[in-house]
């Protein structure tokens, strides 16, 4: 813990927050990711005492099991929101299907800290559980959102933004698994949708999600030119 706040006291005394920005945006994946969780932590930590507080007032501290609880509450919600994929989204690039899985993550979160409670025999009002709920999952929007706004704030101040060349790829289809698609594959940082392919006349040349949508008899000469890797398909069930 003190190495960590000894780095965050260097960078901001060196360059203010473009400096920090920097220097996060410059670590390997793996350790942003661990960067993410670790505020996530601190701010679920916050979320949950909130929650106790609210409901319990000047009573908060004399529940028992509050420490276990406040400190286990972040680790049964960073766990399904690992697992659901949001540390593998790309801020800059958050849609609002991030901020639903976000929503997800918070309520299995919610029911497996509610469970591993049951198991310490610590009866917990289930106000609180509701409020944790809420604290939650607005705690880490605004923390996603935050970071979206300093990335695009700072982003003409020399700020890298774009630590890996993700790959280029076309998605077949127009209807909705294809833009379910789309925006999963947006949110992640391995690949970056360049266009969509149908052999529907009513979609071709037309912009569908701000991607231009090709005909499917050029399929081969539009993955040379914009030397696309992979082409997914996705089509609804008739």
């Amino acid at each position: 813990m003190a190495r960590v706040i000894a780095w965050l006291s260097r960078n901001i005394r060196e360059g203010g927050v473009i400096s920090l920005l920097r220097a996060v945006f410059q670590m390997p994946r793996l350790q942003k990711r661990l960067v993410t969780a670790g505020v996530d932590y601190v701010v679920l930590a916050l979320a949950c005492a909130f929650a106790f507080s609210v409901r319990l007032g000047n009573e908060v501290l004399e529940w028992p099991f509050i420490d276990v609880a406040i400190a286990i509450a972040p680790l049964a919600m960073i766990v399904p929101m690992a697992m659901m994929g949001t540390y593998r989204a790309v801020i800059r690039y958050m849609s609002n299907q991030l901020l639903l899985t976000v929503f997800k993550s918070v309520v299995v979160g919610v029911a497996l800290w509610a469970l591993l409670l049951f198991m310490m025999q610590a009866s917990v009002p289930r106000s609180v559980l509701f409020l944790y709920g809420l604290f939650a999952f607005v705690f880490v929007s605004i923390t996603r959102l935050l970071a979206r706004w300093a990335v695009w704030r700072y982003a003409g101040h020399g700020l890298a933004l774009a630590p890996a060349v993700r790959t280029p790829v076309l998605v077949y289809g127009v209807g909705r698994t294809a833009r379910r698609l789309v925006a999963s594959l947006e949110s992640s940082d391995e690949f970056k949708v360049v266009g969509l392919v149908t052999d529907d006349q009513d979609y071709i040349g037309r912009d569908v999600l701000g991607l231009r949508v090709f005909n499917s008899k050029n399929l081969e000469r539009d993955v040379s030119q914009k030397q696309v890797r992979q082409v997914f398909l996705a089509l609804d069930e008739k």
